[in-house]
């Protein structure tokens, strides 16, 4: 290249050659391209002292062409000044005119004139023999030519500006596409930025690297860690005031009191087989789904079921998540993971890591699988933690240009530094040039895609790539380590690619650092007491699953508990308060933004809802197009001029909500979604809330569709906490007198709402009406024998038992028990038969919570004569005082079957009772009948018939929520299904290795069709019962002997 030879004035320095080629209407870009190659690029950071610029150019002032009277002004520029063709760049300018014609001597090879000697130095660039080409960039000016049709060079004027089009057609293909590149710009401000941006990227690669440190001439700055920093630091990472929660006051907690580790992935590596190639496992090793309940047809085989309904571990061979401070003290990471998945805390954390001086204790350690090792190679580092959300507004951005190197970067993080108390921007050069930096850039997708700034729009997340794109070898060359954080699509394949950081994606909080979190922020607050219930309700919640698997929703519900608020009747503060988190962490410093963006995101939340009057929605949808939330932003503002005016596009909004909120996040294929559906819903509530203030109508229509429910009870919610109790009352019993038995049937979502917020009601212990309650037992009542959708009859049961269920006598009392004739039964799979020798009365439902209450409130945990001498030795050693999951809400509704008995417990209750447990023969003659049914109600399966797998309720339900599950003979319920039922009876006497298992009969709601066979047995220890699935049902009748 022409930049091999040197400066005269200073050897060694490459010089590149730029020429400059225009006819003289575009006077104004040939002096901006003059000044910005003469006076200007070569002072940026990146560039200065990697060479020298020469320009090319016929009207240079310091050196003008003599034009002999023996050539044309183009021979003489030619013989005057390098070739085009001899240059490293090119720039061709036009407008409106093409230039003079060249005279017929100076032809193409064609034989064709040249339009003028733009087009020939144009032709002499493009078909030059020099190795590397000249770099050759043509810039047209679109500013419409303005011709009277009186001037007396109209004529002229308009040939020039058609042989200009004409220069141009040869760009472009038959069928309009483009076969080259040129670039448009409207003003000469705009041409001028364009070139500054090509021209520093292509001189970026034709001169040679600066060392690191750029000027040779600056002072060199020892690399040291002011103390005072140091302090600032610790101060300032310490501190999780930025959670946004109202924590009372008094209660000061720091970042090391409640922090848990956050976890990715370990670098992958193949599994190796001998040969040293990756090894898929043969399909004969994966476990099948219930392969041995074939076998259990009759023969003693003895399974010990899961236990608990938690997430399973991973198999052995999978590799298990790794504390992210690991792989930090590994090396530079690029972290991507949703909003509050934890980034910006762990940045802080590893901050504090870093300049820590030992290593950092709890009093409550981690599980030593998620321990984190002290990161030693980060010690003695410089930490730098820059938001890049605020250093993206701060940035310097110039006039539109999209491409920064790594003297700009290093002059922006230095400035930025240089506002940090006790750093100085030298301080961070010196690190950085010595490889002692530990840079922490943490949220790239907060940085601004485009913006608008001095009225010249700019593009900083692009600068900010190209700028990292650029420093990042020579950094990690220099030993300097590199955090970078982002939530996923903050940075495509593209992006990655252009990086090459390696990826460490935060991985969801496991069960065992949630409890963690809790252990330690109660800890921390001196309320222990509070762990243990709150880590019950967590788990009682499927719901709150995607939640809690997030540290920033965790830690409000951590406050909501601290606070006395309860799940779910307190779902609407919750939400409230996680909404409220969010928006205060994103618009920390912009109060004044902060409302307008919770405004602007209900409305879109509520327009997902409900569409728009030209296409309105029934059910809500959980993502839309980029164009919808357009539209709904500029329907917003038409309705809700106090939040806009005018000065704001739709658009802008929408890149704005989409990348600064951390609610509504961007999907694939140009769509959008909230953060969770949850989240949604309780948007949309609020903003139905600020538009109607008579929600009857809402109510009343809204009900009948089932993917309405939560928002409906966010809406109820929100109105009592902003009105009264009595408000909530009134509305269900407006809504109780609308329901029809028979609308009911045909669609029972309008009562499984009441139902839903009538528990509300009674949760938060708010005065329910009598006349209120008992209307809604007939209503549940009439929909239990109605049979209607079993999802909605499984809340409106659920609720019924709230309000009190009328059909469960005391089980002391004979109203409570169903008599089974004595006779011979079919028994067994193998055609066997037993005689039940009495008549016997066994319990029309499996026990009840309500029913065992009166039990354990009768003293019967503390009273001998209840309990066997083996299940009283059990008690004793034990310290039992009531069911394992008595107060777990998801187990224990008044009419929901006790589960978490042992045997000896089960036992001790019948007895309490005057009774009995049942045979295994009583059990299957009173469940079979004498006509041997493979199933209570018949010998044919009906999928949804009972609480069964294929009912999907993944519950206990209501005892008798299906009443064609009845025996058929005798009209006992439940007798398959819901929960497996303790029997007085071995499994297998004459097994020497479990002689002591007992028999449970019916299955539970985990079993499908072939386990819930009356035939079916099942066998466990009498002392266990970690197992929601285990209960039993009483026989009246005095002790075997």
């Amino acid at each position: 290249m022409a930049a091999k030879e040197t400066d005269t004035q200073r050897p060694n320095v490459p010089v590149v050659r730029i020429f400059l080629s225009s006819p003289g209407d575009v006077a104004e870009e040939r002096a901006f391209a003059r000044e910005l190659i003469d006076s200007e690029l070569m002072k940026r950071p990146h560039l200065r002292g990697r060479g020298a610029l020469e320009l090319i150019a016929w009207d240079d002032p310091a050196a003008p062409i003599p034009m002999l009277a023996t050539e044309t002004p183009q021979e003489s520029v030619n013989a005057a000044r390098p070739r085009p063709a001899n240059c490293d760049i090119v720039i061709v300018l036009l407008w409106s005119r093409m230039g003079t014609l060249l005279p017929d001597r100076i032809l193409k090879p064609d034989g064709t004139r040249y339009l003028s000697g733009t087009e020939w130095e144009y032709e002499d660039a493009v078909k030059s023999t020099r190795q590397p080409r000249p770099q050759v960039l043509i810039y047209r000016r679109t500013e419409k030519l303005k011709l009277d049709i009186d001037d007396p060079d109209f004529d002229e004027k308009r040939t020039q500006f058609r042989a200009v089009n004409d220069f141009f057609d040869r760009f472009r293909n038959p069928d309009g596409s483009l076969n080259g590149g040129f670039h448009e710009h409207a003003t000469a401000a705009e041409f001028k930025e364009l070139l500054r941006q090509h021209l520093d990227e292509f001189l970026h690669r034709l001169l040679p690297p600066a060392a690191m440190g750029g000027d040779s001439k600056a002072p060199f700055i020892q690399p040291v860690i002011p103390p005072a920093y140091l302090e600032w630091l610790q101060r300032t990472c310490a501190d999780v005031s930025l959670l946004g929660q109202d924590i009372q006051k008094g209660q000061a907690i720091t970042l090391s009191q409640i922090y848990v580790p956050a976890l990715t992935r370990p670098v992958a590596t193949p599994e190796v087989a001998a040969r040293g190639k990756a090894r898929a496992r043969p399909e004969a090793e994966e476990k099948q789904a219930f392969p041995l309940l074939q076998r259990l047809d009759g023969v003693s085989l003895y399974i010990v079921p899961a236990r608990g309904k938690g997430r399973a571990r991973p198999a052995a061979d999978e590799k298990q998540a790794v504390p992210l401070l690991q792989r930090m003290d590994g090396g530079s990471l690029y972290v991507p993971a949703p909003a509050g998945a934890g980034k910006s805390t762990f940045c802080r954390w590893a901050v504090l890591q870093s300049i820590a001086t030992a290593p950092i204790g709890h009093a409550v350690p981690a599980p030593d699988e998620f321990a984190e090792p002290e990161p030693k190679s980060l010690r003695g580092r410089l930490p730098l933690l820059v938001p890049l959300r605020d250093f993206g507004t701060d940035m310097d951005c110039g006039r539109g240009g999209r491409t920064w190197h790594r003297g700009d970067l290093e002059d922006a993080l230095a400035t930025w530094a240089d506002r940090l108390e006790g750093l100085s921007a030298g301080t961070v050069k010196a690190h950085i040039k010595a490889g002692s930096a530990f840079l922490l850039l943490d949220g790239l997708d907060e940085v601004p895609v485009s913006d608008t700034r001095e009225g010249h729009a700019v593009f900083p997340r692009e600068l900010l790539l190209s700028g990292l794109a650029d420093a990042l070898p020579e950094w990690l060359q220099a030993g300097n380590r590199i955090l970078l954080t982002s939530r996923p699509y903050g940075l495509d394949e593209a992006g990655l690619h252009r990086l090459r950081l390696p990826q460490a994606p935060l991985e969801p909080l496991p069960r065992e650092l949630q409890d963690l979190f809790v252990t330690r922020w109660f800890h921390t607050l001196g309320r222990p007491e509070k762990t243990e219930d709150l880590i019950a309700t967590i788990r009682q919640r499927e719901n709150l699953a995607p939640l809690v698997e997030n540290p920033m929703l965790l830690t409000a519900l951590c406050v909501l508990h601290e606070s006395g608020g309860r799940l779910p009747e307190d779902r609407y503060e919750l939400y409230k308060r996680i909404v409220n988190n969010v928006l205060f962490h994103r618009f920390h410093d912009e109060v004044r933004q902060r409302e307008p963006a919770r405004a602007r995101l209900e409305a879109i939340a509520l327009g997902m809802h409900v569409g728009d009057p030209d296409s309105p929605r029934q059910s809500p949808v959980a993502e839309i197009s980029y164009l919808e939330v357009e539209q709904l932003l500029r329907a917003f503002a038409k309705e809700d001029s106090s939040y806009e005016r005018g000065r704001v596009e739709p658009v802008a909004q929408r890149d704005e909500l989409l990348t600064r909120s951390g609610l509504l996040l961007p999907r694939e294929n140009y769509r959008a979604a909230f953060y969770h559906l949850s989240v949604q819903e309780y948007l949309a509530a609020e903003r139905i809330l600020r538009l109607e203030d008579d929600l009857w109508p809402i109510f009343r229509d809204r009900s009948a569709v089932a993917e309405w429910r939560a928002t409906l009870m966010f809406l109820f919610a929100g109105k009592i906490a902003g009105k009264s109790p009595r408000w909530g009352t009134d509305m269900l019993q407006r809504l109780l007198n609308e329901q029809e038995r028979s609308a009911v049937e045909a669609n029972p979502w309008p009562a499984a709402f009441i139902a839903e917020a009538l528990e509300m009601c009674l949760a938060k212990d708010y005065s329910v009406p009598e006349i209120l309650k008992e209307g809604f037992r007939r209503l549940a009542l009439n929909a239990i024998v109605d049979e209607v959708a079993v999802q909605a009859r499984h809340a409106l049961g659920l609720c019924l038992g709230r309000v009190g269920d009328p059909r469960f006598p005391s089980l002391r009392d004979t109203r409570a028990y169903v008599e089974v004739p004595a006779g011979t039964y079919p028994y067994g799979n193998k055609g066997e038969k037993v005689e039940i020798e009495a008549p016997f009365r066994l319990g029309r439902y499996p026990v009840t919570n309500s029913q065992y209450r009166v039990f354990l409130e009768d003293g019967g945990y503390a009273k001998r004569e209840y309990w066997s001498e083996a299940g009283w030795a059990w008690l004793q050693k034990n310290g039992v005082t009531e069911p394992e999951y008595w107060h777990d809400r998801r187990w224990n509704g008044p009419n929901q079957p006790v589960v978490g008995v042992s045997f000896w417990e089960a036992e001790a209750c019948c007895a309490w009772a005057g009774g009995r447990l049942p045979t295994e023969q009583e059990w299957e003659a009173a469940a079979r009948g004498p006509d041997g049914l493979t199933y209570p109600w018949g010998n044919d399966w009906e999928d949804g018939i009972c609480n069964s797998s294929e009912a999907s309720l993944d519950v206990t339900s209501t005892v008798g929520l299906f009443p064609r599950a009845r025996q058929r003979r005798f009209g006992i319920e439940d007798l398959v299904g819901n929960v497996w039922e303790w029997c007085d009876s071995l499994y297998d006497a004459d097994d020497k290795n479990c002689p002591d298992l007992l028999v449970l009969r019916g299955g539970s709601y985990l079993y499908g069709s072939w386990g819930l066979r009356a035939s079916f047995r099942f066998g466990d220890v009498p002392d266990f019962r970690f197992d929601e699935g285990y209960g039993f049902r009483c026989v009246l009748a005095p002790p075997r002997p």
